[in-house]
């Protein structure tokens, strides 16, 4: 029998405990499961920062538990008076231990150079992660476009013509 067509309230303990299951395995929590079995990081978009940690524990709505997290963010100063856009400051900060609420989460990417290390797997994938997370500001500099925001934003290289 189907267990999405069938209420929670009629369920039994164990049918129950395998839609549980079935829904941390399917869909986008797998690669929260995945790091809490394997200890890897994550990079985690929120509304107004980037977050580069280890996830202890979750449940369905991404509240989460963090440990070593290095949380990044921009901020543009105000120069007053003048007119002139100012260089936006990218600035970092490092916390041991966190909880996260998941109202404000909105990507979650694993490291999949860490979990490929963990395997003793080589794959394309594996290939290409020591490019896309050597260096942090690059990877969330690609990630900013994937917020999802009122304004159209251009990637970079479209920017230019």
């Amino acid at each position: 029998m189907c267990l999405l067509n069938k209420p929670k309230g009629e369920m039994t303990p164990e049918e129950l405990q395998k839609w549980e299951e079935e829904e941390f395995n399917i869909g986008p929590l797998p690669v929260l499961t995945q790091s809490v079995k394997n200890n890897t990081q994550v990079l985690i978009s929120c509304r107004n920062k980037k977050l580069l940690g280890r996830v202890k524990a979750f449940d369905r709505h991404c509240n989460m538990v963090l440990e070593k997290v290095k949380e990044v963010w921009t901020e543009v100063p105000k120069n007053g008076r003048s007119k002139k856009k100012s260089q936006t400051v990218n600035k970092h900060c490092y916390i041991s231990k966190m909880v996260l609420c998941g109202d404000s989460v909105t990507v979650v990417l694993r490291n999949s150079l860490m979990h490929s290390q963990q395997e003793g797997a080589s794959s394309p994938q594996s290939e290409l992660a020591p490019l896309f997370f050597k260096d942090l500001p690059f990877a969330l500099g690609i990630i900013k476009y994937w917020d999802f925001s009122k304004k159209k934003r251009k990637p970079p290289g479209l920017a230019q013509q």
